[in-house]
C-alpha cells in the first residue's frame, strides 16, 4: 500500500474517531448519562484505535521499505519525497485534536465519578451504614440465595 493510500486510511479512521469522542462528550455533557450508549461508544473507540496501531505499523514498515528511518525526520523526508507531505501534516493535526478531546472526555469522566462518590458518601453519612458491601450488594439484598433452583 502507498504512503497516499496509508495516509488517506488513516485519515479516516482518525476523523471517525474524533466523531466517537464528540458524541461521548456530548453524552458525558447531557443531564442524563446513558452508561449503555458510553459502553457502545468506548467499544467502537477501542476498533478504531486497534485499526489504527495497525495502520500505524503499515506506515512504519512501509517507510523503512523504501530507505527512509522510522522517525519523525524519516517521515518527513519520506512524505516530502512522496508529495504527500500536506497529508501528512493533516494527519498530524487531526490526531492533536483527537488526542485534545480525549484528554477532555477524559476530564469530564473523571468529574462524573467524582460526583457519583460524593453522592454514594453522602447517602451513606446519612443512612450510617455502607449502601454496597464489598461484593457490591445492599446489606438488605445479601439474604443467600439457592442457585442450585
Amino acid at each position: 500500500m502507498s504512503l497516499h493510500a496509508l495516509f488517506n486510511t488513516q485519515k479516516t479512521y482518525l476523523e471517525q474517531l474524533e466523531a466517537l469522542l464528540e458524541s461521548e462528550q456530548s453524552e458525558l455533557m447531557s443531564a442524563g448519562v446513558n452508561g449503555d450508549l458510553l459502553s457502545q461508544l468506548a467499544e467502537e473507540k477501542s476498533g478504531k484505535i486497534q485499526m489504527l496501531e495497525r495502520l500505524e505499523l503499515q506506515r512504519r514498515n512501509a517507510q523503512k521499505q523504501l530507505g527512509y528511518t522510522d522517525d519523525l525526520q524519516g517521515t518527513e523526508q519520506a512524505t516530502k519525497d512522496a508529495g504527500c507531505l500536506n497529508e501528512w501534516q493533516d494527519i498530524l493535526a487531526t490526531a492533536e485534536r483527537v488526542i485534545h478531546q480525549n484528554n477532555v472526555n477524559g476530564s469530564l469522566i473523571e468529574r462524573q465519578l467524582t460526583h457519583n462518590q460524593k453522592a454514594l458518601n453522602t447517602l451513606t453519612e446519612v443512612s450510617g451504614k455502607p449502601l454496597y458491601g464489598s461484593d457490591g450488594r445492599s446489606p438488605q439484598n445479601r439474604s443467600s440465595v439457592n442457585s442450585s433452583a
